[in-house]
């Protein structure tokens, strides 16, 4: 994850670092709860912004494979209700690679491969720097896995 820019919330920053402090700590049921709060605050206050960072947050987080998905879908129905779309522009790539992600987790890869070729398509909307080619560098490896992955399942079916 990358930092918070400077007009992010700093309440939510706070807890957000609390979350992430409790992950580190290895208690992630702790850490989903403090998600859950934010996403209850946020979402309350129709700050969609907001609310789809704390449930891409969540998504990453999240143990259980069908609630990383519901968080992930959440993240992106979030993202597209944000009026301010420069806000969230460079943000797509992640939520569709998390998709992606979610979807291969759950056996579905040709969800998965429409998922992650939608992150592909938003690499260039990510500002330059080394959040920028961190994202570009797990989204291409993640697209090469994805499609062996399909190629084997295919050849399997095939012989």
């Amino acid at each position: 994850m990358r930092d918070a820019p400077a007009e992010f919330d700093p309440t939510l920053k706070a807890t957000l670092d609390e979350a992430k402090g409790m992950l580190a700590a290895g208690d992630v049921p702790a850490a989903m709860v403090v998600y859950e709060r934010a996403w209850t605050v946020t979402t309350a206050a129709q700050d969609h912004h907001h609310a789809s960072v704390v449930a891409h947050m969540a998504g990453v987080a999240e143990p259980d494979l069908d609630r990383k998905l519901r968080w992930n879908l959440d993240a992106l129905r979030e993202a597209d209700a944000t009026e301010d779309r420069e806000r969230v522009a460079g943000f797509y790539s992640s939520l569709y690679g998390n998709l992606a992600f979610s979807y291969a987790m759950l056996g579905d890869l040709d969800t998965a491969l429409r998922y992650q070729e939608l992150a592909v398509s938003r690499l260039p909307d990510i500002e330059p720097g080394p959040y920028r080619d961190r994202v570009v560098s797990g989204t291409e490896r993640q697209t090469e896995r994805l499609r062996a992955k399909i190629a084997d399942r295919d050849a399997a079916t095939a012989g």
